[in-house]
């Protein structure tokens, strides 16, 4: 529009009065840039005295122009190349030559341009780069854009031209360039995520901005997330896992909830489908993503993982009659630990369990083929692990047939030993148990559905449910049958002789059943706890932190953790001795074994503790204390180069 004096016509827009992107005007005419890269000019074509001098007559080809400007009684075009066009009067008020449309050579490089009444003005980038596009329209990650929509975004400084850049891809590839700070989109398809990028140029080179997305309007909601990676019921799941699940056609954004608890707390949204989490070793985790976009949502189902044990050595204190506490192997490169009454048991990262302690019933002699465990448990005088393949194997005392796994021995994902008695966890939420039962420790109440975890006392057994609440049957002497209430919000299930305890997503330890030693009274604060174990009359938590926390019958040190207590990673009780699973002396870089890769992390450990936790969040500063004095520094070299020599 145009409005004011208009002798000359000069608010007489010609028609068709569309199309335009900029103006500009002069004393008595008007110019305005068109997008296809054209000026139209109106209005007077003389100057002051009535002379013609063309100031609206612009110069052919007339295309590729990026901005304008009006004089006085002349006219300036910028073009794309970054040269200046300019016509009509060149001269002053008393008819002196002015030269306002002789631009000086070389005619290159202008960025902008502007007009006075007798003179031009054009700014050169001289080698300065344009800025960078910004301001999209429509916003970063708009769910429901038109199929036809003009792209836009604030002009970049000292840019002469743009390319677009457009697709379903990241990143888009150039479709288009143009001279302004707009592009016209479509038609587009529907219920799809495009990808854009603008690049500003001028003479000097190019400055690419950011990559923005937006999704168009969907025709339906989008179906429920599929195909989960790591698979549902997955174990052995690297803490340093992404999450990944099958695009869902017409999804603009997901939720994607996470935790150790059901149901999950949301955790983040994602225009992707996939979540790099952060993960603790040795967890259970339940996630949920929701599908979205602008019609509505749609839920998957609740999925879940077990993340490996971190490699380590075993830290052993307690009763040693019978040799438990002292390893017979070397003490490195353990992914998990068990212990029984009177023995102990290590699963190192290759799959091979080994033994020691009381021997008496076979219950450290791990039957041929000793490979491809991935869980393990002690009984009383027998020990049972898990195989990648899902079958259980037993060994050592079967008076009771506790190692009578019964047909069909597959499908399984978790043990529980108790005294002469076993649990198997099946991948369909079942439970299985079989050996003694003089206490009805092994008939697994109805429903047996939706159990997640179990766990054995000595003449008792527990089931964690799906949804946070623990069922107890066998003997109740104890009260250990007796679930503390509210029956709601747990995430671990574990049992001492005639005790019994459950974690809550909060961090805190319920206990309930023989207090006789205080092993129920767990000490103050009861937070910060990630994982814990009941063991004869005592009990072990461990914390955030790394550390032990110990409480109950100490008649021969089970409680006292040995110093230095930090950098553990998981805890074990037997009947009178406690574990502890110790972060991997050396193994810098958490990728579980010790090599030449983990110098320079090494190095930043020797900086101090924060640097080496901010480059590596999932692993213990303690790795680098590879002389186990507790502190990490130059002493702690000669041993790290040792260890790195094999």
């Amino acid at each position: 529009m145009a409005w004011g004096a208009n002798e000359d016509g000069q608010c007489d827009v010609p028609a068709p009065n569309s199309g335009f992107v900029a103006v500009a005007g002069g004393w008595g005419h008007s110019l305005g840039l068109q997008a296809n890269g054209s000026i139209v000019a109106w209005g007077s074509n003389d100057d002051w005295y009535g002379n013609h001098v063309g100031q609206c007559n612009v110069p052919a080809p007339n295309s590729g122009f990026v901005a304008v400007s009006a004089g006085g009684w002349h006219s300036l075009g910028l073009t794309a190349d970054g040269s200046i066009v300019a016509w009509g009067n060149n001269y002053d008020s008393e008819g002196n030559y002015a030269g306002q449309c002789d631009v000086p050579t070389p005619n290159t490089g202008f960025v902008a341009v502007a007009a006075g009444i007798y003179h031009s003005v054009g700014l050169k980038a001289d080698g300065c780069l344009p800025g960078v596009p910004a301001s999209p329209q429509p916003a970063n990650g708009d769910p429901d854009v038109p199929l036809e929509k003009m792209l836009s975004w604030r002009a970049a400084p000292f840019a002469t031209s743009y390319d677009v850049r457009l697709g379903t891809t990241n990143p888009p590839l150039r479709i288009d360039s143009v001279w302004v700070n707009r592009w016209i989109a479509g038609p587009l398809e529907s219920g799809t995520r495009y990808y854009w990028q603008i690049v500003a140029r001028n003479g000097a080179g190019q400055t690419a901005g950011p990559v923005w997305s937006f999704f168009t309007h969907p025709t339906v909601p989008p179906a429920p997330p599929t195909d989960p990676q790591p698979a549902d019921g997955a174990t052995d799941v690297d803490p340093d896992a992404v999450l990944d699940w099958g695009d869902v056609p017409m999804a603009s954004s997901y939720d994607i909830y996470l935790g150790p608890s059901i149901p999950p707390p949301l955790v983040g949204t994602s225009d992707t489908s996939d979540w790099a989490p952060t993960l603790n070793y040795a967890m259970t985790y339940y996630w949920q993503v929701v599908a979205r976009n602008a019609l509505g949502t749609a839920p998957g189902p609740v999925w879940s993982f077990t993340t490996k044990a971190a490699s380590g050595s075993v830290a052993a204190w307690g009763s040693n009659e019978f040799g438990q506490c002292v390893a017979t192997v070397s003490n490195i490169g353990f992914d998990g630990m068990a212990a029984g009454a009177n023995h102990t048991l290590v699963l190192a990262a290759d799959g091979v369990i080994t033994g020691w302690g009381d021997d008496g019933s076979g219950q450290c002699d791990v039957p041929a083929p000793n490979a491809d465990f991935i869980a393990l448990v002690g009984g009383y005088c027998h020990s049972m692990a898990v195989t990648a393949a899902g079958t259980i194997r037993a060994w050592g005392n079967n008076d009771f047939g506790q190692n009578d796994v019964p047909a069909p021995n597959a499908d399984f994902t978790a043990v529980a030993a108790g005294a002469f008695h076993s649990l198997g966890l099946k991948t369909d939420g079942s439970a299985v148990a079989w050996g003694d039962n003089s206490s009805g420790q092994c008939n697994v109440p109805e429903p047996n559905t939706g159990f997640v975890a179990v766990a054995a006392g000595f003449v008792h057994s527990l089931g964690l449910k799906s949804d946070g609440s623990i069922v107890a049957w066998g003997d109740n002497s104890y009260g250990q049958c007796d679930v503390q209430l509210p029956n709601t919000g747990f995430v671990a299930v574990a049992a001492g002789f005639f005790h019994s305890l459950g974690l809550r997503a909060d961090g805190t330890i319920v206990a309930w059943g023989d207090n006789g030693y205080g092993q129920c009274d767990v000490p103050a604060p009861n937070a910060d706890f990630v994982a814990f174990a009941g063991g004869g009359m005592h009990t072990l938590g461990l914390k955030t932190d790394g550390s032990i926390v110990a409480w109950g019958d100490d008649s021969y040190g089970q409680v006292n953790v040995p110093a230095p207590n930090i950098g553990f990673v998981s805890v074990a009780a037997g009947g009178y001795h406690s574990l502890g699973l110790k972060a991997f002396y050396g193994d810098l870089n958490c990728d579980g074994v010790v090599n030449f890769d983990d110098i320079n992390a090494f190095v930043l450990a020797l900086s101090g503790h924060e640097a080496y936790q901010a480059a590596f969040p999932r692993c213990h500063w303690l790795n680098a204390d590879c002389n186990d004095d507790g502190n990490v520094n130059f002493d702690d070299i000669n041993a790290f180069v040792a260890i790195l020599s094999g």
